[in-house]
């Protein structure tokens, strides 16, 4: 038996990142297409976690509640009812909550022994339970924690992002839009390169998303070193060094992938087509923002450095970051 609700809220997940790639093999993790817009039900993970808005536990707990009973994500009501989140406190109605919930994973294991214990320990305080830490055991729930927590990363970029396009004149606009679009199109064809390079793993989502939070990470990086009344960095090295190192960690990234994966080494040559137009991106952009200089050999090590670490963060299955 699978939890259906929750397996819905995975979908209205889906669709709000239908543009990215890790969107799609979630998708298709779960055996269907995202929903449609018109489909989509209010997205109760946006009150509990304040993702785009300021966290409201009592909204959270009635987007849930009134849920139709098919739809309801029976493990997160019965974590608000343990916690008192938006409800006050209470280990029977969170029991009866979970009396709902019709599969039996790990994940569930772990709220039976969570209840349990509490059961038999009513005088006791317990720590709030934090489902995504303490209870999503199974692919398919740490999955869902992985999503959100890059959703809530997307909602601090932004956040990064506006005031700085705010602050460019119309031409600066124009060059920065253009470099947001290259980096969505790079982000998302680098997460579905990662994707199928561990295809054969379930943990392909987990290091798909990861990837595309290591590689915002680096624009939001690039854009406080680069951007608007920034004191661009000196390259720690040459320009043409950077390059060769980078061409030969990319060589050996493709390398990884045998006949049985040409698919895997497409995505990976894709990816880097797509980066290279960020990176021209980048330049037009930086021209615009200093005319009367052309962007200098540092940016472009800068962000050579910055696909360095990328590359080898994929390829050490969401490794060291140095």
């Amino acid at each position: 038996a699978q939890r259906f609700g929750r397996i819905r809220a995975m979908h209205r997940l889906i669709a709000k990142r239908c543009c990215t790639g890790t969107a799609f093999a979630l998708a298709m993790a779960l055996g269907s297409p995202p929903m449609q817009a018109a489909e989509q039900a209010e997205d109760c993970d946006d009150y509990y976690y304040g993702i785009s808005r300021t966290r409201d536990l009592k909204r959270a707990f009635a987007c849930h509640t009134r849920a139709p009973d098919e739809d309801k994500d029976w493990m997160m009501l019965t974590v608000m009812h343990l916690n008192g989140e938006g409800t006050p406190a209470s280990l029977a109605q969170a029991q009866a909550s979970f009396k709902h919930v019709s599969a039996h994973d790990a994940s569930t294991e772990a709220m039976e022994k969570a209840l349990a214990l509490r059961a038999a320990h009513p005088e006791t305080r317990f720590p709030r339970v934090d489902f995504c830490k303490e209870i999503a055991q199974t692919t398919l729930d740490g999955n869902e924690c992985d999503a959100i927590q890059q959703r809530r990363a997307d909602a601090a970029t932004s956040r990064f992002l506006k005031p700085v396009k705010a602050s460019l004149d119309r031409a600066g606009a124009k060059r920065f839009d253009d470099l947001k679009h290259a980096f969505d199109s790079f982000r998302k064809a680098d997460g579905e390169r990662v994707y199928e390079a561990f295809i054969d793993g379930t943990i392909r989502n987990a290091e798909a998303m990861a990837q595309e939070d290591f590689v915002q990470r680096n624009f939001v990086a690039a854009i406080a070193a680069w951007g608007p009344k920034a004191a661009p960095p000196s390259s720690k090295r040459s320009l043409t060094d950077a390059d060769a190192e980078l061409n030969e960690v990319y060589r050996k990234d493709l390398s990884r992938f045998d006949a049985d994966h040409a698919t895997a080494k497409e995505a990976a040559r894709a990816a880097q087509r797509l980066w290279l137009k960020y990176a021209t991106a980048w330049k037009h952009f930086a021209e615009r923002l200093r005319p009367n200089q052309p962007a200098p050999d540092d940016l472009r090590a800068f962000l050579i450095e910055q696909r360095i670490r990328e590359l080898r963060f994929s390829g050490e299955g969401g490794g060291t970051e140095e």
